[in-house]
């Protein structure tokens, strides 16, 4: 699941908050605007990779920020997707929706699955590197929470892989000084185990590596092999973070 920024505009506060709990249930980010004036404002203050724009709100209307939008002065946005958001859909409504420069429309009351249909259909890949997480754990890791990348069973996974690999990592450090492959390959073995559970792919892929040591190398490439560990264990856990949407204040020290 690849975390996106969504702006939600619609002057009804329930409807920004219905909108707000489906979409971060999805595992993306949201920032909120109630009327067309703060539409512009906030898109010159953020980065969004999607508007869910309501037709009808006061200032300017959907139809009027969409067409403010695509025009020249806010070039950088002529192609951020616009799905309007309407009580009811019928063609003159849908035609009016894309001569103002729409891409898609969604029904109101808002549901999840349709929700999830349209983002899978307008946002863009987030490239990332694909090997830093298996994506299908980090699924499943959610789904224990309910379904909820924000559940504090999920947070809670994530701080204890965050503080557990540390120790563990400056115990392999001492072990390498003093080419005690027995010590490497049980820490690497435990490692393993706890970074694949949480996802982290390539560092568990690194722990492999290092478990199946048989003798200790004439060169220093264990002593690399570590420093290969520790880039993919923080490219791991800041990976896990956005998913799972935690802000940097809650980073581990």
């Amino acid at each position: 699941m690849n975390q996106s920024r969504i702006l939600i505009a619609d002057n009804s506060a329930i409807n920004r908050k219905i909108a707000q709990v489906l979409i971060e249930k999805l595992g993306h980010q949201v920032g909120f605007a109630a009327s067309g004036i703060e539409v512009m404002a906030a898109l010159t203050r953020n980065s969004y990779e999607l508007i869910l724009m309501d037709v009808q709100m006061p200032d300017l209307d959907g139809y009027e920020t969409t067409r403010s939008i695509r025009s020249e002065r806010m070039s950088s946005y002529c192609d951020i997707p616009i799905v309007a958001m309407t009580v009811e859909r019928n063609a003159e409504d849908s035609e009016r929706c894309l001569k103002a420069g729409m891409n898609d429309f969604i029904s109101k009351p808002l549901k999840l699955r349709e929700i999830q249909e349209i983002l899978a259909k307008w946002l863009k890949p987030v490239d990332a590197s694909p090997s830093v997480l298996d994506q299908a754990v980090v699924d499943s890791l959610i789904e224990l929470g309910g379904g909820s990348c924000t559940s504090p069973l999920v947070h809670e996974l994530w701080h204890t892989f965050m503080q557990m690999i540390p120790p563990r990592l400056e115990a392999m450090r001492v072990a390498a000084k003093n080419q005690d492959l027995k010590m490497i390959r049980a820490e690497a073995h435990k490692l393993k185990s706890g970074g694949g559970n949480m996802g982290a792919l390539e560092f568990a892929k690194i722990c492999q590596t290092l478990e199946s040591l048989q003798a200790w190398p004439e060169d220093q490439r264990v002593e690399q092999v570590l420093k290969d560990l520790e880039l993919a264990f923080h490219a791991a856990g800041e990976a896990l973070a956005l998913q799972f949407q935690i802000k940097p204040t809650q980073d581990v020290a």
